[in-house]
């Protein structure tokens, strides 16, 4: 019989993710979510060990901070290092993300309300869809001079309505 590992969480960073370089230059983000079972009287939360690799560690610490929710898809990985202080050989489980997809922000934008990060599925190759910052900026841009170019036109049209009464 086949072994399956899969894991897919949901859930807030507990702290900013933390971006480091391994010797040969590969981005690596370590990171924890606090993911909520149960409800009422039984409710827990479970503080889960994530590491994200290259691209997807690099936005992460980017883009993301304390409280803010991930969608997560990845496996569980149990590695061992060597604790420095005690020399004792030290055993973590961790989940290693595959996919990561942002969720709501804890942070508030300029007007005050949250606002939600959409992304696309991951494509085959695993890759991150996500729309960078720069993007979401120059779409909000966009839209801003959409509403200044409409509210232009409707005072050229109040102006232009104006004349056609004082000439008539």
């Amino acid at each position: 019989m086949p072994n399956l590992n899969v894991v897919a969480l949901t859930g807030n960073l507990v702290r900013d993710p933390e971006l480091r370089y391994t010797q040969n230059g590969t981005p690596v983000s370590s990171f924890t979510i606090a993911v909520n079972t149960g409800f009422g009287d039984s409710e827990k939360t479970a503080f889960v060990p994530c590491v994200a690799w290259q691209k997807r560690a690099e936005s992460l610490a980017e883009h993301k901070r304390q409280g803010d929710e991930l969608h997560i898809r990845g496996f569980l990985q149990t590695r061992s290092y060597e604790d420095s202080n005690s020399g004792q050989t030290k055993y973590v489980m961790e989940v290693v993300c595959e996919e990561v997809n942002f969720g709501r922000s804890a942070q508030r934008d300029q007007n005050n309300a949250y606002y939600n990060d959409q992304f696309e599925e991951p494509n085959n190759q695993g890759q991150n869809n996500q729309r960078p910052n720069n993007q979401r900026q120059g779409n909000q841009r966009q839209q801003n001079n959409q509403r200044q170019q409409n509210n232009q036109r409707q005072s050229n049209n109040q102006r232009g309505q104006n004349n056609q009464r004082i000439h008539n």
